[in-house]
């Protein structure tokens, strides 16, 4: 049966539609430029280890590079230091393009959240570039209806955007350094 486009029928469509439409558009990266911090990186590096740290990460410098740090937890906090589930970092801070996609008989649920940082200072003239990249793992869980039939550990990129908050983060905490 035809329904014409301003009909009751097809207004109800769209609430179905659109969700699909601009889904995309909030997972999409949101910062692909390294943020340029006022100060030498001696004094950037403290604030940003200290940051991480405190909100779960423990973070060591590597040895294949000077001011790199590498570091891993299995509980995540944001940069206030509000706990971020797997269901959370699933949701808001993993690129889900290349994951599986829950459908009416088959769908996923995630567990064990792991997060791996990578932190990188590049000195520049008086400022301090910083880099951050966040690498997560997870337990997810495959049910058909509600019974699971599978389980693997699976890999997701970031979608920069735990990156962009532990940034602007750091940002205000070195609004009082000043340059050397």
């Amino acid at each position: 049966m035809f329904t014409p486009p301003g009909s009751r029928r097809h207004r109800y469509l769209w609430f179905f539609v659109l969700p699909g439409v601009f889904a995309p558009l909030a997972n999409a990266q949101t910062r692909k430029t390294v943020p340029l911090f006022k100060g030498s990186c001696e004094q950037i590096e403290p604030l940003a280890t200290g940051l991480l740290g405190k909100n779960g990460l423990v973070l060591h410098k590597t040895t294949d590079c000077n001011h790199c740090f590498a570091g891993d937890t299995e509980h995540l906090r944001d940069p206030y230091g509000k706990a971020v589930s797997a269901t959370t970092a699933f949701r808001k801070y993993i690129d889900r393009k290349n994951l599986p996609h829950s459908n009416p008989v088959v769908w996923y649920t995630e567990r064990e959240l792991h997060t791996s940082a990578k932190l990188k200072f590049l000195p520049s003239e008086g400022t301090c570039r910083v880099d951050i990249a966040f690498d997560y793992s997870f337990y997810g869980i495959q049910l058909v209806t509600l019974l699971p039939v599978d389980g693997d550990r699976v890999h997701g990129d970031s979608n920069a955007r735990l990156e962009t908050e532990y940034l602007d983060r750091l940002k205000d905490l070195s609004s009082g350094v000043t340059k050397p």
